[in-house]
C-alpha cells in the first residue's frame, strides 16, 4: 500500500475532469424551482439598501480624523437606528452611536463595533486598527439584495414559470 500523496496539479485536473457540465435548459413552475439553481441572471427592479447602512452596531466616524490620530477621542453627539436617522453632519473628531441598519449619515465612512471600542462619558476611542469602509453594507451593486434573494430561493420569473439548469 502507498501513501504517495496526489499532488495539486493532478488532484485538479481529476476533479475537473469529473464535472459534467450541462447546458441544457428546462422551465419549472414555481414551486419545482426549489433546490435548482437558474442559468440566468436575475435582476430586480429594487435597490435594497438604497442608502450606505451600517453592518453592525458600533460608532460611526470619518476615518481621516482616525488616521489622523489613531489615538484620538471621539465626542459623541448622538443616535442613529434603522428607521431612525441621524439628520446632521458628523464632524472631524466627532462620532455618533449606530445601530445594524441605520443609515451612514454625511461625515462618516467607517464603523467600529460596541465590542472593540471603549466609552467614557460622551467620549469613545478605539485600541482597533482600523481600515476605511469597515463595517459599511454598500449600496454599490444596483439592485443586488432581492437577486440574492431570488438566487437562494432559485427563482426567476418568466411568464409564471422559472428558467433553470436541469439536473
Amino acid at each position: 500500500m502507498s501513501n504517495k500523496l496526489t499532488t495539486i496539479e493532478i488532484a485538479r485536473k481529476k476533479l475537473l475532469d469529473s464535472i459534467q457540465i450541462s447546458t441544457s435548459k428546462t422551465k419549472v413552475t414555481l414551486q419545482k424551482s426549489l433546490m435548482r439553481i437558474s442559468c440566468n441572471l436575475i435582476e430586480s427592479e429594487l435597490n435594497l439598501p438604497s442608502t450606505a447602512n451600517s453592518a453592525v452596531d458600533g460608532y460611526g466616524i470619518s476615518s481621516k480624523t482616525y488616521f489622523s490620530n489613531p489615538k484620538t477621542k471621539f465626542m459623541v453627539i448622538g443616535v442613529a437606528k434603522a428607521g431612525h436617522p441621524f439628520n446632521k453632519e458628523v464632524g472631524f473628531g466627532q462620532a455618533i452611536e449606530i445601530y445594524t441598519g441605520a443609515v451612514m449619515p454625511k461625515g462618516i465612512d467607517t464603523i467600529i463595533m460596541h465590542e472593540k471600542c471603549n466609552r467614557v462619558g460622551d467620549e469613545v476611542s478605539t485600541t482597533t486598527m482600523l481600515k476605511v469602509r469597515l463595517s459599511v453594507a454598500e449600496t454599490t451593486f444596483p439592485r443586488s439584495s432581492v437577486a440574492v434573494v431570488l438566487i437562494f430561493t432559485s427563482v426567476e420569473l418568466v411568464e409564471d414559470t422559472v428558467q433553470l439548469y436541469s439536473h
